[in-house]
């Protein structure tokens, strides 16, 4: 079955703009620590493509690091400062020729997802929230999004 989608990778991720790279040959990527790459699901031995992702900063937020200033006997040393925050290659995405499923590691969280149809429109992928119970009766009720969804 052939799917269409918007986009060739998730355009957001977990609410982060994401630039994502080109496809290419596995074995031309440099990643440290390498990831254990697991065959597809689909049987296939076809070599995967690879395309690395670099998450965007929102506009203004800044990073703990240093800067460059002149100190005593026009020495230049660094101090602490915040900085404006740059993108961070830190999404590994895994497309298997042969079935067209894209895996993608997330570094920062050291987790891996399968992408489904959902993750590739403007939204792009988005952690699942799972609700967990704090032992208050308000817990058990539905959420407002839900109930109002179920009585339209």
């Amino acid at each position: 079955m052939l799917t269409l989608v918007k986009h060739r990778l998730p355009p957001v991720w977990d609410g982060s703009k994401v630039k994502w790279g080109k496809f290419e040959s596995f074995a031309k990527m440099q990643i440290c620590p390498p990831p254990k790459v697991e065959p597809c699901d689909c049987g296939s031995v076809s070599p995967k493509m690879g395309a690395t992702g670099a998450r965007q900063p929102e506009p203004g937020e800044m990073i703990a690091s240093t800067k460059p200033t002149w100190g005593r006997g026009g020495r230049k040393v660094h101090v602490p400062a915040m900085v404006p925050a740059w993108p961070v290659n830190d999404l590994y995405a895994f497309h298997c020729p042969d079935c067209n499923t894209d895996d993608v590691w997330d570094m920062r969280a050291d987790e891996w997802w399968t992408l489904g149809p959902e993750d590739y429109g403007p939204d792009g992928s988005a952690r699942p929230v799972k609700r967990e119970w704090s032992g208050g009766l308000f817990d058990l009720l539905p959420d407002e999004t839900e109930s109002e969804t179920n009585h339209e």
